[in-house]
This record gives C-alpha cells, sequence and structure tokens, in this order.
C-alpha cells in the first residue's frame, strides 16, 4: 500500500468516526447489517471493538464494547449497534467455528437459527476470518458449505475475507497478493467448489499493533484506523 494512501485513508476515518457507543442508533438513510464469521481464535472479538472505532484498546481496558469474557462464546450469537458517519452499522457476531465435528454441527445450526431473527431484514455483508500465518482447517469444505448455504438464505450483497493478526505480513500489494495467491490455492485443494467464492471475494489484511510499509513502520492506533476506514469504505459501497 502506497503511503499517500495509507494517509488518505487515515485522514478519511478522522472524518469517518463519530464516537460510536454500543447500542447507539440514530436517525439515517443507511443501515449495514454485518455477520462475522471465523474459527475460534480468529480475531472477531477484536473485530467488534474495531467496527465500534475503538483503536487503541490495550490488554485489559474496560472501555472495551466486548471481551473474550463477555460471553460464553460457545453458545452465543450476539448483535451489537453503533453509528459512524451517516451509518448505522448492526453487527452480528458468532461463536466460533471448531475442528471438531460435533461441536462444529452444533454452532453451525445455532448461527443458522439465531442470524435471521437478529437481523430480520436479510445481511448485507459476510466478513469472514482467517489468521494470516494460520493453517487453513481439515474441516474447511464442511464449513464452507455451511456458509453457502447461509449466502443464498441471506442473499449477501458482499463477502470480505479478512487476514487477521497480518503484523507480520509488509503493506505492500506484491506482498499481499501473493499471500492471497496463496491462500486461495490451498483452500481449493480442500473445497475445488469454492472457486467463486474466493474469486468475487474482497480481501483485507488487520494489523493489530504494528504495520511495515515502504516508507515506515505504523503503530497502533494508527494502523487499526487504517483498516476500519477501508472496512467502511466499502460498506459505503453497498
Amino acid at each position: 500500500m502506497k503511503l499517500f494512501s495509507v494517509l488518505t485513508l487515515i485522514c478519511f476515518t478522522k472524518t469517518l468516526y463519530s464516537s460510536p457507543v454500543l447500542g447507539e442508533s440514530k436517525v439515517s438513510d443507511r443501515h449495514i447489517n454485518a455477520l462475522l464469521l471465523g474459527y475460534s481464535g480468529s480475531g472477531k472479538t477484536t473485530m467488534v471493538n474495531i467496527l465500534h472505532g475503538m483503536f487503541d484498546l490495550v490488554p485489559g481496558d474496560e472501555r472495551t464494547i466486548m471481551n473474550s469474557n463477555t460471553r460464553n462464546s460457545l453458545d452465543t450469537v450476539t448483535k451489537y449497534d453503533c453509528y459512524a458517519e451517516g451509518i448505522n452499522l448492526h453487527v452480528v457476531d458468532t461463536p466460533g467455528f471448531d475442528e471438531n465435528e460435533i461441536r462444529n454441527h452444533g454452532i453451525s445450526c445455532l448461527i443458522a437459527d439465531q442470524v435471521p431473527r437478529l437481523l430480520k431484514d436479510g445481511t448485507n455483508v459476510l466478513l469472514f476470518l482467517f489468521p494470516a500465518a494460520g493453517k487453513i482447517p481439515s474441516n474447511i469444505a464442511t464449513v464452507f458449505n455451511f456458509v453457502s448455504s447461509l449466502i443464498t438464505k441471506e442473499s449477501f450483497k458482499k463477502r470480505v475475507i479478512v487476514f487477521t493478526k497480518a503484523d507480520a505480513v509488509i503493506m505492500t500489494e506484491e506482498e499481499e497478493q501473493s499471500l492471497i495467491e496463496e491462500f486461495k490455492r490451498n483452500f481449493l485443494e480442500l473445497v475445488p467448489q469454492a472457486d467463486d467464492f474466493l474469486n468475487f471475494a474482497k480481501y483485507m489484511f488487520y494489523r493489530h499493533t504494528i504495520g511495515f510499509g515502504e516508507c515506515r513502520p505504523m503503530l497502533y492506533p494508527e494502523i487499526r484506523q487504517v483498516f476500519a476506514a477501508q472496512v467502511y469504505s466499502e460498506f459505503m459501497k453497498l
């Protein structure tokens, strides 16, 4: 990513956020329903806080919208609401998928049952989180088939694959594209029918603490602001 683009995104983010607060909702012409999916430990908890504009959180911070102790991640689907620059954002966080098939079946059934109840007017965007350095889980084909059924039923307008914990990935188009292509190859070896899903998805990288660019390192909260600006710019295209 070029420095000019990064600086532009930072300025955009400062304009974008108006101190979103959990449960806050304002009159707006834009309502975006976002569904967070991913395996356990992929960073969905962190993503909820970032989407709420909480960029400077540190471990143990009491201001967090949610943390790993807020709910039992195995049995709860939760909706969080916030407002930012003309958008009422409704984020549904879900229990993490599991490589244990019995537990994973229960999680999938819970998501399929609860998401339509929480997002009654449908889902606009799906964010599927994968750790950047993580191995693709062995049961990804089962999870993919489940996610595909959700997309068909809920008529998603956009799907975004977010590589989390990506601090070690250099912030250049070449470096990021190389990781994306490797991810696609490994994914397709396990799920050959996922070609269209992967090719039409948007890819993003979430760096939590530091981002190494062509010019200088970018630390938090700045690096988190850059990511949030990218996400919200995609929301505005819906």
